[in-house]
Order: C-alpha cells, then structure tokens, then sequence
C-alpha cells in the first residue's frame, strides 16, 4: 500500500507569489542594513580600540 506523492498547488506559507517576493525583498535588503550597521559600528569600535593589534599578538617565533 503506497502513497502517490500529492501534487502542491499553494506554498505552505500561505503567500501569494507577489507577496513573498516582497517579504523576500524587504528581508534582504533589512538584513543588508544590518550588516552596514555592524560593519559601521566594527569600524568604529577598532578605530577606539583594536581587539587585534599587532602589538598585542604574542611572538610566535
């Protein structure tokens, strides 16, 4: 006794396709701010302090 697989007409997530493809815009381009944030905010923190100085590395030799 074996299943047929069933043939999906909607997604799961209930969008429509324009829908999602604005969620999906509006997720990468947040996500994409985000990053500009944190690489902003990085910048500034190692121009303050830097976390991986040459002179705070221990001699390896």
């Amino acid at each position: 006794m074996t299943e047929e697989p069933q043939d999906f007409d909607e997604p799961l997530s209930g969008l429509s396709d324009d829908e999602a493809r604005a969620f999906h815009t509006a997720l990468i381009r947040g996500f994409g701010l985000f990053t500009l944030f944190a690489a902003i905010a990085h910048a500034l923190v190692w121009s303050w302090q830097p976390w991986l100085a040459a002179t705070s590395l221990p001699l390896l030799v």
